[in-house]
């Protein structure tokens, strides 16, 4: 099941089948319940998370950022020191995910420079849509701020 996840994922998509054989091992299928802390911000970036159903929140200092659903990543601190989450998520419905540990995707990487090349490349399109993101709810809170205060 999570080969097949994969190879039709858009994450892997040009990825040769054995890049996807390799990293097979290093990931899981895993159910967790609703409100369950996926990742704590500050903490270590132990993992990475394709989202296959279910629906996940991302917080930095309780400013909810983001909804994640069917499909999307969580997590990309791991590939960035100090490799420390820089965000939270949380699980807002039951959700299940294929989960990596990034230390065995790191020796992969380190093994083989074509799936390190894959991963930061793929990866750099999740970061930069978080930063994206992260600037329109800035560019919204001070709006909000300012009509707030031309009311009163």
């Amino acid at each position: 099941m999570i080969e097949d996840y994969l190879k039709n994922h858009s994450f892997f998509h040009n990825w040769k089948a054995e890049h996807i054989q390799s990293i097979l091992d290093s990931c899981n299928l895993e159910t967790y319940p609703r409100n369950y802390r996926l990742i704590e911000e500050g903490f270590w970036a132990e993992k990475f998370f394709i989202i296959v159903s279910g629906l996940v929140e991302i917080k930095s200092m309780d400013i909810s950022l983001q909804f994640l659903g069917p499909g999307e990543i969580v997590g990309w601190s791991w590939l960035v020191p100090p490799y420390t989450w820089s965000f939270s998520a949380q699980t807002i419905k039951e959700t299940i995910t294929i989960s990596f540990n990034t230390s065995k995707v790191q020796q992969i990487m380190d093994q083989n420079k074509e799936i390190e090349t894959l991963i930061y490349k793929n990866m750099f399109f999740v970061v930069a849509n978080r930063l994206k993101i992260a600037r329109q709810k800035i560019v919204e809170m001070h709006v909000s701020k300012s009509s707030n205060r031309k009311i009163k």
